[in-house]
């Protein structure tokens, strides 16, 4: 079973999508701007979460099934309400601004077995305090937990989400990145 790119894009007044049960991947934009929408489940079949998947949705919490290995880029960016994602395990990389100003999102637990996380994945989330970080991860790309400062209306500069702690283990690489970014961080065991 096949879905085709934004094949449901747009669909404002949509509130519940049943998926098909054994579709494997959830193409590009396929639910994006379906702002009414608040919660959807994700069939375990599902492999790879296509970018801009959800981008602008309504969803406000997410279950990740272990079999989703791919998070695309920007799949939940600007999901203002979503307040949970919670990763069953098996999702290998989070890609390019993946949770990009999820505003409303707070702590994260990522799951272990998780690989990468890129470039800006977590961008843009300025309440998130929390991100527990799996010793399994042995790449997280420059600014993955950033956001622009505006000097004025020209000018911006990255800087390190506010209220963002990092739990990672100890001499794991992402304590390793926590202190070359100057990311504050808690070593958990």
């Amino acid at each position: 079973c096949g879905l085709s790119s934004r094949a449901l894009a747009g669909m404002r007044e949509a509130e519940l999508v049943v998926l098909p049960t054994r579709i494997r991947g959830l193409p590009y934009g396929l639910l994006s701007g379906c702002t009414n929408l608040k919660h959807i489940t994700i069939p375990d079949s599902v492999t790879e979460l296509g970018s801009g998947a959800f981008r602008i949705s309504g969803l406000i919490g997410i279950d990740i099934p272990e079999g989703v290995e791919i998070i695309g880029g920007s799949a939940f960016a600007e999901c203002k309400a979503l307040e949970k994602a919670n990763f069953e395990g098996g999702t290998h990389i989070i890609a390019d601004y993946a949770f990009g100003n999820c505003n409303s999102l707070k702590t994260l637990l990522l799951p272990e077995g998780l690989s990468g996380i890129e470039q800006r994945a977590f961008a843009e989330c300025m309440e998130l305090e929390k991100v527990i970080v799996p010793k399994s991860v042995s790449e997280i790309q420059n600014d993955a937990f950033t956001y622009i400062y505006e000097i004025d209306n020209f000018r911006g500069e990255l800087r390190i989400l506010p209220k963002l702690v990092l739990q990672v283990e100890p001499n794991s690489y992402a304590e390793t990145y926590a202190i070359e970014n100057g990311i504050p961080y808690d070593s958990v065991i």
